[in-house]
């Protein structure tokens, strides 16, 4: 491969590349703002729950409580150690709790722009400095609402992206050099404290990489296998010192006590499905590339994309396909994925415009710009109105009604209860974040060693709820991970939260939580929110209790 020169790239490449950092900027803070809400007349931002779950081990730890959800209890609840270490820096400031998740998001936002110049010096690289492979891929990575939703919520989907394509940045960067590099062991290898799964792209490159440089095949799998045994085992050692696991809790809790094949079918499906929903015929593109005898094609990115592939269909897919949009483990690996489609599109275009008499102008601009627009339409996975107004920011983005009535019914909730108050949750990290000086119960248990290494429930046990949200209506594609393992007979029965917020289900629909709550709880509805309180709890205020339900009554 031939490595684009950016200093003899014209004024104009690096006006067009500005203004897409400049046009992207602009839609990033669209959302951003869009994700946030007003309550009481504070304007809260506030993360998707589950990395909330790891900004309240943030919290703690920089109060002086160690790594805990509960304080005093070592559970690994949260997937992403350096990143919620990453999150405990922003705590240090004294930042006021309804404003702390908007650093977090301006700080996901200059990690998506680092990632976009990536983005362009590997699209130079691979295409010989071509301006249309550059600004597709460039724009594609821009404008997928996936990558922005996963980062600029919280999760650390950007970062991985971003160590995944400086690793292959390195790695192109010692082809052409005709050299060995460990510098992507080591930036994967270190990688793997944001997530486990960046062993997968590391094993990924290590095998590519032996099986091409085979002067330096032995160096390339005793670097790529011991800088992943390093990482592993001392995070392993710490873990075990620490927690008493050899593993996360929510390894134990997503990856254990279902079918295996059941599993694979349910991550072949998903697989399936984003495939179409995201346009088979966009998404087929670099195939094209496969096909044609050029020694400059990037292999390395049809490894990691099938790497990643098979790894998201390993775990079973993420639990999130019902929100219409790419899973956190394929959409890490999508701008190199777009690379490749500008680079098939640029060849394509070659190969017509040699069959092909027209203006060449038309294949200068207007074929490229036309190829543009369609494709920004199709790599994301849009059907329907209400998808296009997500991505358009011309409503808020999904779920985030929901994080405001979650984090107003646990005002409520704080409101009606005492320091120490036992509360059981769905919802393990907006209401336990913003809610302090009570003893939470994590209902499905990413927080719960217990619940976590239970049987998950299969298709015939889960409440109606989890089907309702949800496309794979069959017993052997129904897998919801995260989401299967819950034990009210323990989490109700024996821990006997003094509040039950809610269930996996509804709250008075007939589950399996409603014996429990028969025998000793009162199911009222406050301010629309329907909860369970324990009788004769004395963590509750009844007087404020029962006032608020006169006043409910009297409005009725």
């Amino acid at each position: 491969m031939i490595e684009g020169n950016d200093r003899n790239q014209s004024p104009g490449y690096w006006t067009g590349f500005y203004v897409i950092i400049l046009f992207f900027v602009v839609y990033a803070l669209l959302l951003i703002y869009r994700t946030s809400f007003t309550l009481d007349g504070v304007r809260y931002f506030s993360l998707a729950d589950d990395p909330m779950i790891a900004m309240n081990y943030a919290k703690n730890l920089i109060a002086g409580h160690g790594l805990s959800w509960n304080l005093g209890e070592r559970v690994e609840g949260y997937s992403n150690p350096l990143w919620m270490l990453y999150m405990a820096f922003f705590h240090i400031f004294g930042i006021p709790a309804s404003k702390i998740a908007l650093g977090i998001q301006l700080s996901g936002l200059i990690i998506l722009i680092i990632n976009l110049h990536l983005v362009r010096k590997i699209a130079s690289q691979v295409s010989r400095g071509s301006r249309v492979v550059i600004f597709i891929a460039a724009s594609l990575t821009a404008f997928y609402f996936s990558i922005n939703y996963w980062t600029l919520h919280g999760f650390e989907a950007g970062l991985v992206t971003l160590l995944i394509n400086w690793a292959v940045w390195q790695l192109l960067k010692a082809e052409v050099r005709h050299s060995f590099s460990w510098s992507p062991y080591f930036i994967l290898g270190a990688g793997t404290l944001v997530r486990m799964d960046l062993a997968v792209p590391l094993m990924a490159i290590m095998f590519y990489s032996a099986w091409v440089d085979k002067p330096n095949r032995i160096r390339h799998v005793l670097w790529g296998v011991g800088i992943l045994a390093a990482f592993f085992t001392s995070q392993t050692i710490f873990r075990l010192a620490y927690f008493g696991d050899i593993m996360p809790n929510t390894y134990y809790l997503k990856m254990t006590g279902y079918p295996l094949l059941l599993r694979f079918t349910r991550g072949i499906l998903v697989f399936l499905l984003f495939f179409l929903k995201s346009n088979a015929l966009i998404l087929s593109l670099p195939l094209f590339l496969l096909f044609r005898p050029d020694r400059n094609r990037p292999v390395i990115f049809y490894w990691l994309a099938a790497g990643q592939t098979l790894y998201s269909i390993y775990v079973g897919g993420d639990s999130w396909e019902w929100l219409g949009i790419c899973n956190r483990f394929i959409v890490i690996i999508m701008p190199l994925y777009f690379i490749l489609i500008g680079l098939a599109f640029y060849r394509f275009r070659l190969w017509l415009r040699q069959k092909i008499a027209v203006y060449r102008r038309a294949f200068d601009y207007l074929i490229p710009a036309g190829f543009l627009a369609v494709a920004l339409f199709l790599v994301n996975p849009i059907i329907g109105a209400q998808d296009v107004s997500s991505w358009l920011l011309l409503k808020p983005p999904m779920q985030i009604l929901e994080h405001r009535n979650e984090l107003e019914f646990g005002r409520i909730v704080g409101q009606m209860t005492n320091p120490g108050a036992r509360i059981a949750v769905v919802w393990a990290g907006t209401v336990p974040y913003f809610i302090e000086d009570r003893y939470y119960i994590d209902l499905l248990g990413r927080c719960d060693k217990k619940i976590a290494r239970e049987r998950m429930r299969t298709f015939d046990e889960v409440p109606d709820l989890g089907r309702d949200n949800n496309f794979l209506h069959s017993r052997f594609t129904f897998f919801y991970p995260g989401h299967m393992k819950y034990d009210y007979a323990y989490s109700i029965g024996v821990l006997k939260p003094d509040i039950v917020m809610s269930v996996w289900g509804k709250l008075g629909d007939e589950n399996e939580s409603m014996p429990y709550l028969r025998a000793d709880y009162l199911a009222l509805i406050i301010d629309n929110h329907p909860l369970a309180v324990r009788k004769n709890s004395d963590k509750v205020n009844w007087a404020l209790l029962y006032s608020w339900m006169k006043a409910d009554n009297k409005s009725r």
